[in-house]
């Protein structure tokens, strides 16, 4: 019983969070102090917004409104299905697909708490969205994709979100920083949430097909967090998309493997893990492929990449955004800053 196991790994992930306080450092450097990033009663009000999130993404690959999700309807994740088809009736309900309420809690507390500093170099996360502001998000995303023809001279970006992720909701402060200087923006829901990275892989192939041909470009940008980059390095290597994008902006990806994702549930956390052979098979042949153009924004106090060096990739434009975590990196000016300097470059 897959996600009823889950609930073993948020609670130790809770407590290795709790354990890494002491984030990853250069040597003689000030460690911060760990302050709320929204007032408590906002926090509050992020748990239901999580649940939503999932609940729409149910609903998205439930397009019969069966309240089941049947094998075709996810044709593209055979094995993601069978982890967590408890019954064995070839369907996920929503017990079985919809995570537990720990898990929920444990979401709350990274998007709400960020490592801070009176450093210089500290990151203020001015961006961060209330609740509210992602559930009307959430609300204007039911319209169809915007018309091609309101496109500016951009390629269209393609926004990918990380293992177990609710939503690419969570990726909002992007698509808005985005949508506003002029990019054509949409987003990919992963599901099962626990899927391998293959698997998931295909699932972006055909999003970026429908997205090069409504827009009628022959490049996509894709910017992606985490699990994210994984799955979009795979697609890049081994299902034609080195000829499809042209840049990959990772944020917070594990591209050396992360030891929390032993606690993980899956077989997606299997491959997450150091050494894992999904790593060492992606890694062999090196990182970068021409003629796509890379670039790894990471976090010296990533919470969940640990080491937080191993969201370090060789070859690649390599910016570092000190003092934000795994989620809040998502919502920094720098992080911004440096997403538009790799797409704009010509």
């Amino acid at each position: 019983m897959l996600l009823r196991r889950s609930g073993l790994f948020f609670i130790a992930l809770l407590l290795l969070l709790s354990a890494c306080q002491r984030p990853y450092l250069p040597a003689g450097t000030r460690p911060p102090s760990l302050q709320r990033a929204q007032s408590s009663q906002q926090a509050q009000l992020w748990e239901p917004t999580f649940r939503a999130a999932y609940q729409d993404v149910f609903a998205e690959h439930d397009p019969n409104q069966s309240g089941q999700i049947e094998a075709s309807e996810i044709a593209h994740a055979p094995r993601g299905l069978a982890q967590l088809d408890r019954n064995r009736d070839g369907a996920l309900s929503p017990a079985e697909a919809l995570p537990e309420a720990r898990y929920f809690s444990l979401m709350v507390d990274l998007l709400t708490r960020s490592p801070q500093t009176v450093r210089g170099d500290a990151d203020p996360l001015v961006n961060m969205p209330t609740p509210a502001e992602i559930q009307r998000f959430r609300e204007s995303l039911t319209d169809k994709p915007e018309n091609p023809a309101a496109r500016r001279q951009t390629y269209p970006v393609l926004l990918v979100p990380g293992y177990a992720e609710p939503s690419w909701y969570f990726m909002y402060g992007i698509y808005r920083e985005l949508k506003q200087a002029g990019w054509a923006v949409e987003g990919l829901n992963l599901f099962p949430n626990f899927a391998p990275a293959e698997e998931q892989a295909r699932k972006v192939k055909t999003k970026v097909e429908e997205m090069l041909q409504r827009y009628g470009t022959d490049k996509i940008e894709l910017v992606v967090h985490s699990f994210g980059g994984l799955i979009s390095r795979y697609y890049i290597q081994e299902l034609g998309g080195q000829h499809q994008v042209r840049n990959l902006v990772t944020i917070a990806t594990p591209h050396h493997g992360t030891y929390t994702a032993y606690l993980g549930p899956g077989e997606s956390a299997v491959q997450l893990r150091p050494g894992s052979d999904f790593l060492e098979k992606l890694n062999a042949r090196g990182y970068i492929y021409p003629p796509v153009r890379y670039t790894a924004i990471w976090s010296n106090t990533d919470e969940i990449v640990i080491p937080p060096s191993n969201a370090i990739m060789p070859g690649a434009t390599v910016h570092a955004v000190p003092w934000t975590g795994h989620l809040t990196i998502m919502f920094s000016q720098r992080s911004y800053n440096f997403i538009r300097e790799a797409l704009l470059r010509p």
